[in-house]
């Protein structure tokens, strides 16, 4: 039986890894814009 792993992101202001729906991904775009990821 193989074992998958969860999602985990990694928070920029503690560095603590949480699962991916317990925190938000804020990104940039090529064009500079910063803006929330909503895929989830």
């Amino acid at each position: 039986m193989v074992v998958k792993k969860k999602p985990a992101r990694t928070c920029m202001a503690c560095n603590e890894q949480k699962e991916k729906q317990e925190l938000i991904r804020i990104v940039r775009s090529k064009d500079g814009i910063i803006e929330v990821d909503l895929s989830r």
